[in-house]
């Protein structure tokens, strides 16, 4: 029997991640991750041919080589989703893994290693070393003038694209996952987590693609905001302690934690949730904290450095009371400190909601001590969240509600430019944006919130329609009144659903990556929506109004959402948004070149209204008018109703039924008839915060049924969320 130290051992390298093929196991930076053993051969497959196709057949041959699997399709989708999911790969834009439609996969990454003989290798002559030795000489000459020329070339090809952001979720646990942290190698990331009961928080650790967390902390009060050391080894965080906090440390591998000082630190609550950050310096040799203004006098609460080893805390900002300053945190090069300055501690006392908050930058030494005066960053009302600087130190990244639901938005340090809206990470975000300096990524918490469709009946209580404990929006009726598609994400992921107009009887109808926004042909045959194709960009596809295949409209630049059908059935009307642009155009049903109808702008949907001589759409993405155009040219769009809330306006019959600007939750819901200009009030909407993305209103063709997107309320649920290639 051989020895086994001789057998041939199998072992790859790919970016962060080591595969051990004889021992079956997959390690990231060292730490073990855990794969499914249909996944772990499949990934054996990829690696052993980097760079090549692997068909789907040969896949289908590793995996189920007695052909008693049935679902070959579905059944490697999941194979390879999950694969996907512990590499923190995306099909959008991988990193490893790349979709060859209907052909196979194949891996993108280099590889190293291979089967390795760890038998003894017999040594070759002398002599022959010696041939050897000249002939590596000369071939080390020629390598010089290959490399030469290759460094030549290299100065003329033209560069890689840069790849492009994708957002995947961090975490999937149940309770609030919150305050994330990377750790210096941009891999690791401490967070807070609720528990599945949440009824304590204790702070964890996960690594970037993995499904894993390890447990740091396990005291009776809640354990939040982490932040790693410069040399990763150690975690500090707060300890809530009354209405304040107090500052702990702990090893990032675990075991015990010990409080540093008794400094105490100010904790935000808004909205049931709390928000507080710290920071080490770039020295490692203080934390970076707020003093809480509640219980500080004269004024003191400023910024403090206090030290690691022990000593007293120092003041290093010295706002003008009743004035105050949270959320320190440092730029990759550790030279700027940026936090936040706010007027008043808020009417809620003894909670700390502040309020008038700004972002102020000052550039700081070694010792992390203010050099010059800080500066304003921002002009607009910023929520007391948490700041990120940008890796390149350029614009730092920030929380901002300025009308509308929370959204993530990025503010410029240097250059003279507007406030950005980081659009990939959506809306109702939760607080403390992350970045990291070795990494392009930034993580944040998304709070989910719980939204349903209701029926209008201009009373209290509401009706509910198709309940469920999903997500449900986007509603459109069909033609005749009798039933109605919308978006749920009850199955999982957000698809095109379709019930009874009271929302009985409901059935799935897409089983794609996402959909959304239906409409019901003027045959009632066909739905139209969007979703992404093979590249990660958003079309419009038709399906069969019963079920079947969807078949893909619209491809190009752009992205490509919301359709509305035309009065006679052969076009449809889509939003394109090109990136510095967004209009509405028109596609032929059947397929083929669209064409732009608007050129001045456009919300997020817009409906051919009546006998289709007209267009009915909001000019911009958000709160604005409603317009009514002309589709035979000649004059411009009419000015229908001054402001209306961002995609609440719907045609029904003659009329349209819209919600003003009004900002409440109980806004008013309006009709008016564009001909007479006629406008009547028909009740107020319950649960009514609109967002955009969503189609937040559908009328029944006969104007009797009036279906809204309500919000019961904040989920108590929140997930870190991870956007790759973000700069």
């Amino acid at each position: 029997m051989p020895d086994a130290r001789t057998q041939p051992h199998a072992f790859f390298r790919f970016g962060t991640f080591e595969l051990d093929v004889t021992s079956g196991e997959l390690r990231k930076a060292g730490v073990l991750v855990s794969l499914q053993d249909q996944s772990l051969k499949a990934l054996v497959e990829l690696v052993e041919r980097p760079g090549d196709l692997v068909t789907r057949d040969r896949l289908r041959q590793r995996l189920w080589p007695d052909g008693t699997f049935v679902d070959f399709d579905h059944g490697l989708n999941a194979v390879i989703n999950r694969l996907r999911e512990t590499l923190g790969d995306s099909a959008e834009t991988p990193r490893f893994i790349q979709t060859v439609p209907r052909r196979g996969y194949r891996f993108i990454a280099p590889v190293e290693g291979g089967v390795e003989a760890r038998a003894a290798v017999p040594q070759p002559p002398i002599g022959l070393l010696r041939t050897r030795k000249f002939l590596w000489v000369a071939i080390g000459a020629a390598g010089v003038v290959l490399i030469v020329a290759a460094t030549a070339l290299l100065r003329r090809a033209p560069s890689v694209e840069t790849p492009s952001p994708s957002i995947v979720a961090l975490t999937r646990l149940p309770g609030r996952e919150s305050g994330p942290a990377f750790a210096p190698d941009g891999e690791q990331v401490a967070f807070e987590w609720s528990g599945e009961k949440l009824d304590n928080s204790d702070i964890y650790v996960t690594l970037v693609g993995s499904t894993s967390v390890r447990r740091l902390t396990t005291d009776s009060a809640d354990d939040f905001a982490p932040s790693w050391s410069q040399d990763g080894r150690r975690i500090a965080f707060l300890r809530k302690s009354g209405n304040s906090a107090r500052i702990h440390l702990t090893s990032a591998l675990g075991g015990p934690d010990s409080k540093l000082s008794d400094f105490p630190v100010g904790v935000v609550e808004l909205a049931g949730v709390r928000s507080a950050t710290i920071a080490w310096t770039p020295d490692g040799r203080h934390i970076v904290a707020g003093r809480d203004p509640r219980v500080s006098q004269h004024g003191a609460a400023g910024l403090y450095l206090i030290p690691v080893e022990g000593g007293e805390p120092r003041a290093i900002t010295h706002p003008t009371h009743p004035g105050f300053d949270l959320a320190p945190t440092f730029s990759a090069d550790g030279r700027s400190l940026a936090y936040l300055e706010c007027e008043s501690m808020g009417v809620f006392l003894p909670l700390l909601m502040p309020d008038r908050c700004g972002v102020r930058i000052t550039e700081v030494n070694e010792s992390a001590i203010p050099t010059r005066s800080p500066r304003p960053l921002a002009t607009q009302r910023v929520d007391p969240t948490g700041l990120a600087w940008s890796r390149d130190g350029q614009s730092i990244i920030l929380a901002m509600a300025a009308s509308g639901p929370e959204r993530l938005r990025r503010v410029w340090v240097a250059e003279d430019r507007p406030t950005e809206r980081i659009e990939i990470a959506g809306e109702s975000l939760e607080f403390s944006p992350a970045t990291t300096g070795s990494r392009d990524r930034l993580a944040f918490a998304q709070v989910q919130w719980d939204s349903h469709l209701y029926r209008f009946n201009g009373a209290l209580p509401v009706d509910e329609v198709a309940p469920s404990s999903g997500f449900e929006t986007d509603p459109h009726f069909s033609p005749d009144g009798r039933r109605l598609a919308f978006g749920s994400g009850r199955s999982g992921t957000m698809q095109i659903w379709v019930a009874e107009a009271d929302g009985s009887n409901g059935r799935q109808l897409t089983h794609m990556q996402g959909s959304g926004s239906p409409a019901w042909s003027p045959d009632g045959r066909s739905i139209a929506f969007d979703s992404q194709d093979v590249g990660g960009q958003v079309r419009i596809w038709i399906v069969d109004a019963d079920g079947g295949t969807p078949r893909q409209i619209t491809s190009g630049l752009g992205n490509q959402s919301v359709p509305r059908w035309s009065a006679d059935g052969k076009s449809i009307y889509f939003a394109n948004d090109l990136g510095t642009t967004r209009d509405i155009w028109r596609v032929p049903a059947m397929g083929g070149v669209p064409q732009q109808v608007t050129r001045t702008g456009s919300g997020f949907v817009g409906y051919e209204f009546s006998d289709g001589t007209s267009l009915l759409y909001q000019p911009v993405n958000g709160d604005s008018a409603l317009l009514l155009m002309p589709l035979a040219g000649g004059t411009g769009p009419r000015r229908l109703v001054e402001c209306v809330r961002c995609a609440s306006f719907a045609p029904a019959g003659g009329v349209v039924v819209y919600v003003p600007c009004d900002p409440s939750a109980r806004p008013p819901l309006r009709a008016i008839d564009p001909l007479s200009g006629k406008d009547r009030l028909l009740g107020r909407l319950v649960n009514f915060p609109p967002g955009a993305m969503h189609v937040n209103l559908a009328a029944s063709p006969d104007g009797n049924t009036i279906i809204f997107r309500g919000l019961v309320g904040r989920s108590r649920s929140g997930d870190l969320m991870l956007i790759e290639n973000f700069r």
